[in-house]
C-alpha cells in the first residue's frame, strides 16, 4: 500500500502556521488572480469609435469590467456617454441602468 500524504508532504514539521498561510496567499495570488488590464492610448481611441458607432446605430455590445480583482461581463446597449466625466450609462437586457468609468483605476 502507497501512503502518500498529498498536499502536507510540502509542509515539513517545523513550519510556522504564519509561514504556511503566506504561502497559501502567496500561491493563490501568483496563480488565480486576474491583473488588471490598462490599454494604450490606440485602444481607448478604438473603444471610443466603436462605442459611438454602436449609439448611432442601436447596436448591444458586451462589456468586460474589472471591479474588486474579478471580471465580469455586461451587455447592454450605450444610453449616454459622458466624455468630460469619462463614464459610460449602459442598459442591460433586463434594463438595469450601469455605470461605468472609462478611467482606468476608478470605480464609477
Amino acid at each position: 500500500m502507497i501512503r502518500d500524504r498529498g498536499n502536507i508532504k510540502w509542509k515539513t514539521s517545523l513550519m510556522l502556521p504564519e509561514t504556511v498561510s503566506q504561502l497559501k496567499d502567496y500561491f493563490l495570488k501568483e496563480y488565480y488572480e486576474v491583473e488588471e488590464p490598462f490599454p494604450d492610448e490606440q485602444q481607448l481611441e478604438e473603444m471610443n469609435e466603436l462605442i459611438l458607432e454602436a449609439m448611432e446605430i442601436a447596436v448591444p455590445l458586451n462589456f468586460s469590467v474589472f471591479q474588486n480583482g474579478n471580471l465580469s461581463e455586461i451587455k447592454g446597449m450605450v444610453h449616454y456617454m459622458d466624455e468630460t466625466a469619462r463614464k459610460l450609462r449602459i442598459i442591460d437586457d433586463d434594463g438595469e441602468l450601469h455605470n461605468l468609468s472609462l478611467v482606468p483605476g476608478t470605480v464609477a
